[in-house]
């Protein structure tokens, strides 16, 4: 038990680093197309993993299959998933250095060979 509370408290002081640097680093970029960028990051990091159920549902449906839909659901969520938070990371990560000029990445134009 003693090494996994060192490790949850290892994570929890690293997420509170990584949002004081992404804020800070926020008033130093153009405000309005930083924080948009660091908005959708976020989202997606947060969110990203919504895709793995949200897969396995639409799977289930079309084929009236539940074993199915769990299995190959759950490998195309992951699929959808993966990008989408890899993304998000990249977003956070890069959202004081805005090129106006460059669009964002999509995660669903990474995902066109898993349709």
């Amino acid at each position: 038990m003693d090494k996994r509370s060192e490790a949850i408290k290892i994570v929890k002081i690293a997420l509170v680093i990584l949002m004081v640097l992404s804020f800070s680093a926020l008033s130093f970029a153009e405000t309005s197309k930083a924080g948009e960028k660091a908005e959708r990051g976020l989202k997606n990091i947060l969110f990203g993993w919504t895709d793995i159920p949200r897969s396995i549902a639409e799977v289930t449906r079309d084929t009236n299959n539940p074993l199915w839909g769990l299995t190959a659901g759950t490998f195309k969520g992951i699929g959808k998933a993966f990008p989408r938070t890899v993304s998000g990371i990249s977003d956070v990560a890069t959202s004081p250095i805005t090129n106006c000029d460059e669009l964002p990445v999509k995660p669903d134009e990474l995902n066109t060979q898993i349709r």
